[in-house]
């Protein structure tokens, strides 16, 4: 429409019809630009590439650089980040990227530059210490605030190359994502109105209708009306176990059995994330004397981190002692 408004004439093919003709603009460049980024990106952070696709059809995986050895104890896993257990675990240290795949993306001002990774087990379940530093500690999400937090991810099936970003479709991997917002809640109840807006004035708090009529106090809570897990009141855990197959894939896991604490002294979080080391559908299994592979990833509720404005760590080698 624009070439016609302005009197240009399309060009004809041999039969006088119009030659259709690509449209490669400002727009459509920034967009296969990006595009590249990503999967340049994405090649980087998983060591694959066409050539060593094409080069190894048996799909073997590339050599991982780091490689963290799980203490195998033989008592219960602390859920306590100061517990005396975690002191004598060998630690990895791992570098901190800041996501540039997909919006939001975060901005490189403020960026967290490691974050540490202690594992331990006890041939039944598997714990995660994660240690970062965070000079604020923000456990209240209300609107323009958001909070920390922490994921650890697992492949379902660690053999073969896998995305490190949400996996990849018909390559899944299982999350264990810990909020600062949900060990509040754990720790001190549901958070009221009072909690997120310490200067508001009501005649008739809404919490006191979630008490005195949880159903009909439904009507004005779309959330809890529409059964969104999110806007649960109550949490046993801190620790949300999900599962993805690429970007934009990431679900709840039906099954919930995650459990972890967190604490921030001397601007540090260190955040504990256990699971059972059996598993279900989409699910790991991870045995003693067998390897995996971990990643990590981190949010600063401070800086406005949420959904994929994050940091991350690549993927590091996972060995499990008998």
């Amino acid at each position: 429409m624009a070439d016609r408004a302005v009197g240009h004439r399309q060009p004809q093919g041999a039969g006088g019809e119009p030659q259709k003709r690509s449209i490669f603009n400002r727009r459509t460049f920034a967009q296969a630009a990006l595009g590249t980024a990503a999967a340049a990106g994405a090649a980087y952070l998983t060591g694959w590439s066409a050539v060593r696709h094409a080069e190894h059809d048996d799909h073997k995986d590339t050599e991982l650089t780091q490689h963290v050895v799980a203490k195998k104890i033989g008592a219960a896993i602390p859920r306590d980040p100061a517990a005396a257990e975690w002191k004598d675990v060998a630690a990895v240290e791992m570098p901190l990227m800041q996501q540039f795949m997909v919006a939001p993306r975060l901005q490189p001002d403020g960026l967290i530059p490691n974050a540490t990774l202690k594992v331990m087990h006890n041939g039944s379940e598997i714990g995660f210490l994660v240690s970062w530093g965070d000079l604020g500690s923000n456990d209240l999400e209300v609107v323009g605030r958001f909070r920390d937090s922490v994921a650890v991810q697992l492949p379902v099936d660690p053999s073969g190359q896998i995305g490190v970003v949400m996996g990849q479709p018909g390559r899944p991997v299982h999350i264990l994502h810990w909020r600062a917002s949900w060990q509040r809640t754990v720790q001190k109840g549901p958070r009221t109105v009072k909690d997120m807006y310490p200067n508001a004035v009501n005649d008739f708090p809404p919490e006191t209708l979630l008490k005195a009529s949880p159903e009909v106090a439904k009507q004005w809570y779309p959330a809890l009306l529409a059964g969104n897990s999110m806007a649960q009141r109550e949490r046993k855990s801190p620790v949300e176990e999900l599962v993805a197959e690429g970007y934009g894939t990431i679900t709840s896991h039906a099954e919930q059995r995650a459990d972890g604490s967190g604490v921030n002294t001397a601007g540090r979080w260190n955040v504990v994330l256990v699971m059972p080391m059996s598993g279900n559908q989409q699910q790991p299994v991870l045995k003693p004397g067998s390897s995996t592979r971990v990643a990590i990833a981190v949010w600063d509720g401070g800086k406005g981190d949420r959904g994929a404005r994050k940091q991350f760590a690549g993927w590091v080698g996972l060995e499990l002692p008998s």
